[in-house]
């Protein structure tokens, strides 16, 4: 008898036969998560004798279901929300991973949905390993399920191998998606693989091996059925715009994932962008004595003879929440003053006092403090670097102290 092949991609048979005997090869059902692109084959074979009790040949038939892939939405993580300054992009890691039962590429998709009002022209982009990535931000991730039950090691070094249903690719690299090096989830579980062999892939009612070494955690005793799920991880990198205010501005985020005939998994972050806030103050103290103590307390304005020598005390505060960089104090000296050479000092104590201070010489020597009184009249104090508050013992104030003679 001729044999005759039927193909369907829903997963059921029932046969009623009456008066004759039936032999059902392979599986009567099918799990209820077997992983897609698995080919299943269901035999009937029908035994008789002729009229005169001779046993014929038996005749059978089959039918071929390849599982379809069954998609939902994949687990998304959350990072918190992160804090940078308008010079330092900052990254977000996530995790995706599959929640189907066979490979599916998952589109990424970003939306900045708000910023402050005094930030603009921010950017976000997608990496992978520190690399963008390129074309249409897409992740494919693969996914099996487990065939026989096992108990899988977690310490690192620890391999087990993992009987799962072949798929209906013949080749040794990967299992529905699933190859050498990458992670999959196995009941919450991080494992990595080490091992794929997928000799049956293509042939029916088959299974490869997939094998997996643990990552430092609790062994796991996986049942049949159990997902094997492909874990991902990639970066949103955030790259803040211009800030035009002395404020703390934020960046508003959107990500999702999407797959076709999928709920889109989502995500919200908030960047926040610390910005420096510099203030100054000038102001002098007549020192009479000429000898580098105030007579009197730092103010605005002072009265001062012919001959008297004024010190001067400028002050520079971050009031900011991050770094004040490349800060330079420059002051021009004005009529009647004459500048007294080497009398510059710093400091990075508020309210200090000139002799609190440290000297500086008149000429550029260094690449930190640098100062220098040039033949223009003009002192120019290169600060560098003002922190935006005291932290760790390191003071958010820049003091330049220098004296002249009232002429």
């Amino acid at each position: 008898m001729k044999k005759t092949r039927r193909t369907f991609r829903t997963i059921g048979l029932l046969i009623a036969l009456t008066g004759i005997s039936l032999c059902l090869a392979g599986n009567s059902m099918a799990a209820p998560n077997t992983a897609a692109n698995h080919i299943i084959r269901n035999t009937v074979t029908v035994s008789f004798d002729d009229a005169g009790g001779n046993a014929q040949t038996p005749v059978s038939d089959f039918i071929e279901v390849t599982v379809s892939l069954v998609e939902s939405a994949p687990i998304l993580s959350d990072p918190t929300d992160g804090t940078t300054d308008s010079a330092t992009p900052y990254d977000y890691t996530y995790t995706l991973t599959s929640t189907a039962n066979g490979p599916a590429t998952y589109q990424l998709a970003v939306d900045l949905t708000t910023a402050s009002a005094f930030i603009s022209g921010s950017t976000t982009e997608f990496l992978q390993g520190g690399v963008a990535i390129v074309g249409p931000n897409q992740l494919p991730l693969g996914a099996s399920t487990v065939a026989s039950a096992v108990t899988l090691g977690g310490a690192v070094g620890n391999t087990t191998d993992i009987t799962v249903p072949s798929d209906d690719l013949n080749t040794d690299s990967a299992v529905n998606g699933i190859a050498i090096g990458d992670f999959v989830v196995i009941q919450d579980t991080l494992f990595k693989v080490t091992n794929i062999n997928d000799t049956n892939g293509g042939a029916f009612n088959a299974t490869s091996t997939i094998t997996v070494e643990g990552t430092g955690t609790a062994n796991v005793n996986a049942i049949v059925t159990n997902l094997i799920a492909e874990q991902q991880t990639f970066t949103l990198r955030v790259t803040p715009g211009t800030v035009t205010d002395t404020t703390d501005q934020t960046i508003d985020v959107d990500i999702s994932v999407d797959k076709a005939l999928a709920t889109e998994a989502l995500d919200s972050t908030q960047t926040t962008v610390q910005v420096a806030a510099l203030s100054v103050t000038k102001e002098v103290a007549v020192d009479a004595d000429n000898n580098g103590i105030e007579d009197g307390p730092y103010a605005a304005t002072a009265n001062a003879a012919p001959g008297n020598t004024l010190i001067y005390r400028i002050t520079v505060t971050n009031n900011g929440s991050a770094n004040a960089t490349n800060v330079v104090i420059t002051d021009p000296l004005v009529a009647f003053t004459l500048y007294t050479n080497l009398s510059a000092k710093s400091s990075s104590i508020s309210d200090s006092k000139y002799l609190a201070g440290t000297g500086l010489t008149d000429l550029s020597d260094s690449p930190v403090d640098e100062y220098e009184f040039t033949a223009g009249d003009v002192a120019t104090y290169e600060v560098g670097t003002i922190p935006p508050d005291q932290t760790n013992n390191i003071l958010n104030h820049r003091l330049l102290f220098f004296s002249v003679t009232v002429q």
